[in-house]
């Protein structure tokens, strides 16, 4: 959750909505590929 908070972070210092969004769905898509993959081996 801490990497997600940076992120957003880093977003809300460009000032720019669509770059919110955009970095915000991609760090979100690859920690639910992270999740399921990881899931997938136990």
């Amino acid at each position: 959750m801490g990497q997600l908070i940076i992120f957003l972070g880093i977003s809300i210092s460009l000032s720019n909505w669509i770059s919110i969004l955009s970095m915000m769905i991609t760090v979100l898509c690859g920690y639910i590929y992270r999740i399921n993959t990881e899931e997938k081996f136990w």
